[in-house]
C-alpha cells in the first residue's frame, strides 16, 4: 500500500471518529435539554460554540425559525444568529443535520436552498417586513433589530453548518437588490472543515488572502535585510482601497492578535481608526502612520521590471 493510501485511510478513520463524537455530543445535548430541543438545534448550538471558541463569530444565539408558503414550501429558514457590537457584522446560521454517525453528501440543490432561505430572511429584515415573521418567535425580534440598525451593517456572514460533506462552492459576489454595498460572505462549515479545525494547532482558521485572484493586483514591496532565520520582513505601501476591501470582508477578524480587538471600538482612537477605514481609506497613512502586520506565509514574485511583489499571505493579522 502506498504512503498516500495509508495517509488517506488515516484521515478517513479520524474523520469517522470525529463524526461519532459529534453524533454522541448532539444526542447528549438533546436528551439533557428540558425544553425538548431538536437534534438539529442541539447540533447548531454545539457548532456555534465551537466557532466562537475558534474566533469565527461571537455572541451567538440559537434562533430556529422556518416559514412556509401556502404550498408548504419553505420560504426562509435560519437556525441562529450573532450580531457584533456596533452592528457592523451580522452572522446568520443555517444547519443541515444528518441524524447518524456516517458521512453523507449534500447536493448542490441543498446549498442553493440554504442561500435562498437565509438571504430571503435577511431581505425581509432589511426592508422591515415584520408581518412576514411570526410575532411570537425570537426571529421577530431579530428582524426588528436588523431593520433598526440596517444603516450600520457592513457585512453579513452566512454560516452553512452540516455534519455531512458539502463539495460545492457558494457564490462569491452575491448582492441583494437595493443593498449593493452590503458584503455577503458565505461560509461552509461541513464535516471535513470542522474536522480540520479540531485538528489545527491554534484551533482557528487562518485568514488566507490571494491578492492577485481576490483583489486583482499585487503589492509592490521591499525585502528588508534580516540578521536571523526566524522571520522575513517586508516594507510595502498598501493602497487604501485594498485595506478598505479587507476590512469590509473580514472586519475584526483581522485584529485577533491586536489589543484593540479586546478594546472593541468604544474608545475615541479606535472609533477614529474604524471611521477612517470605512469613510476615508486614502487618509489612513497620514492619520495612523501605517500598519505592522504578521503572516505565517508570504508569497512573492518578481515582475518583468524587477520589482518584488507580494501576491498572497496566510494568517494575515494586523498587530499594530
Amino acid at each position: 500500500m502506498s504512503e498516500v493510501s495509508k495517509k488517506q485511510m488515516q484521515v478517513d478513520f479520524e474523520l469517522e471518529q470525529f463524526l461519532q463524537e459529534i453524533f454522541h455530543e448532539v444526542n447528549a445535548l438533546t436528551y439533557s435539554n428540558n425544553e425538548g430541543t431538536s437534534k438539529e438545534n442541539a447540533f447548531t448550538e454545539y457548532i456555534m460554540e465551537t466557532l466562537e471558541d475558534a474566533g469565527e463569530t461571537e455572541g451567538t444565539r440559537l434562533c430556529p425559525y422556518i416559514k412556509e408558503n401556502k404550498w408548504e414550501n419553505i420560504q426562509f429558514k435560519i437556525n441562529g444568529y450573532a450580531i457584533e457590537e456596533g452592528f457592523e457584522t451580522l452572522d446568520i446560521f443555517i444547519s443541515f443535520y444528518h441524524d447518524g454517525p456516517s458521512l453523507t453528501r449534500l447536493l448542490k440543490a441543498d446549498l442553493d436552498k440554504a442561500i435562498k432561505w437565509t438571504t430571503g430572511f435577511v431581505n425581509v429584515a432589511l426592508k422591515g417586513y415584520v408581518e412576514e415573521v411570526e410575532p411570537s418567535s425570537e426571529a421577530y425580534g431579530l428582524v426588528k433589530i436588523i431593520f433598526e440598525n440596517r444603516k450600520e451593517l457592513i457585512r453579513i456572514n452566512i454560516f452553512i453548518l452540516s455534519n455531512g460533506n458539502i463539495p460545492h462552492d457558494p457564490p462569491k459576489n452575491f448582492r441583494l437588490k437595493g443593498y449593493d454595498d452590503l458584503v455577503f460572505n458565505f461560509n461552509i462549515w461541513d464535516a471535513e472543515r470542522l474536522h480540520r479545525l479540531s485538528q489545527s494547532k491554534n484551533n482557528r482558521e487562518p485568514i488566507v488572502i490571494d491578492f492577485e485572484e481576490n483583489l486583482g493586483e499585487s503589492i509592490p514591496c521591499l525585502s528588508m535585510p534580516s540578521e536571523n532565520d526566524l522571520y522575513e520582513c517586508y516594507l510595502a505601501i498598501v493602497p487604501g482601497s485594498i485595506l478598505a476591501t479587507l476590512y469590509r470582508n473580514y472586519g475584526t477578524r483581522l485584529l485577533e492578535s491586536n489589543v484593540r480587538a479586546f478594546l472593541q471600538q468604544t474608545g475615541k482612537v479606535n472609533k477614529g481608526i474604524r471611521d477612517t477605514i470605512r469613510q476615508e481609506p486614502y487618509m489612513f497613512l497620514p492619520y495612523n502612520n501605517g500598519l505592522a502586520t504578521t503572516a505565517q506565509e508570504v508569497k512573492t514574485k518578481v515582475s518583468d521590471s524587477g520589482q518584488l511583489l507580494i501576491t498572497g499571505v496566510k494568517d494575515f493579522q494586523i498587530v499594530n
